[in-house]
């Protein structure tokens, strides 16, 4: 058995049962059947342009096959769905990585400015040693019962 590439392994985790196709050619009815259509011609005055016809033409020829044959639709439901996986992959490092460069990094920024070590970690050659004496005794095990 060989192992799945990349792509392989992300069309594993996809469904492909006819309700879920059926449920994929109703929002392609509404998204770039009605929605988009409805949009491009809000935003040139009302007048129906090309790229709303073409845009309502798809999402209705999508919801005839719906209809029809919903099997049909099983490649066109792939490969939207591995566009779906792919682009939340990428998504999903921006974010992360947005977040912890704008929100992690300065704080870090902040604590090296004010000399701050929370958990020692500088080396201080005065210290004869860098055992942390506990000032607490252990826990006794009745404490470990009804903890709430």
């Amino acid at each position: 058995m060989t192992k799945p590439t990349f792509i392989g392994g992300l069309l594993q985790e996809i469904e492909f049962s006819r309700k879920k196709i059926r449920d994929f050619g109703l929002v392609m009815l509404f998204i770039p059947g009605l929605l988009i259509p409805a949009v491009l011609s809000w935003l040139a005055d009302w007048s129906i342009t090309s790229a709303a016809a073409i845009f309502a033409l798809t999402g209705i020829f999508l919801f005839v096959f719906t209809l029809v044959r919903p099997m049909a639709l099983k490649g066109v439901y792939k490969g939207w769905m591995l566009l779906a996986l792919l682009l939340a992959l990428l998504t999903t490092k921006i974010t992360i990585s947005l977040v912890y460069f704008l929100v992690m990094t300065p704080i870090g920024l902040y604590r090296r400015y004010q000399n701050d070590d929370p958990i020692s970690m500088k080396a201080d050659s005065q210290k004869e040693s860098y055992w942390v004496d506990r000032k607490e005794q252990r826990p006794t095990p009745e404490s470990y019962e009804k903890q709430y």
